[in-house]
């Protein structure tokens, strides 16, 4: 009996030991996670905006007029003309920039050079248009490293869990009630 036992567990710890001694395939991986989340939000949101102003040219063809003059009320009362055929060019051209961006962010994760955060932060600032950049850094981290951990608002420096601590502290909430609120698990004790 102690024999199949011992068997059995060098049996289910060889493949353990496999996949926790080589932190390389976790990196990988990770990379790849992180790539193909970035390409997949990018390819969604550049195509949804790009279709968008492609049915609004059509639309406006369709009507007889020109969508690379389409005039444009703005809220001050002003009139711009907007070169819709252009905007869709430097919509696809910034998605593509992006997707190479995010690609040879991936090559260098995968070569060891770069941490897949640099990934996720290609990402965040070709979907924010460049807005990541001047917010402030908790409104657009995201932490990869958190996420993967479990933790999906990003870890204790993120937007939620900060805006969170705010909103409890303006009510005035503290002790268990507000450990069970920002842990749910917590409601026997942490």
């Amino acid at each position: 009996m102690i024999l199949i036992t011992r068997r059995l567990a060098i049996y289910l710890a060889l493949p353990l030991a496999a996949l926790l001694g080589n932190g390389s395939a976790f990196a990988q991986d990770a990379c790849r996670q992180a790539a193909g989340q970035q390409d997949f939000q990018i390819r969604i949101s550049y195509g949804n905006q790009i279709d968008f102003w492609l049915r609004i040219a059509g639309a406006l063809q369709a009507k007889g007029v020109n969508p690379a003059n389409f005039p444009q009320a703005m809220p001050d009362g002003s009139v711009q003309i907007i070169n819709i055929p252009f905007l869709i060019q430097m919509l696809a051209t910034q998605r593509d920039t992006a997707l190479g961006a995010i690609f040879q962010g991936f090559q260098q994760c995968e070569a060891g050079y770069a941490p897949y955060q640099q990934i996720v932060n290609t990402g965040v600032f070709f979907l924010t248009g460049g807005m990541s950049q001047l917010l402030p850094p908790a409104a657009a981290h995201v932490d990869v490293s958190q996420i993967l951990g479990g933790t999906p608002f990003g870890g204790e420096t993120a937007l939620v869990p900060q805006a969170r601590s705010q909103v409890l502290n303006g009510l005035g909430i503290g002790g268990d009630v507000r450990k069970v609120i920002e842990n749910p698990r917590c409601i026997f004790g942490c």
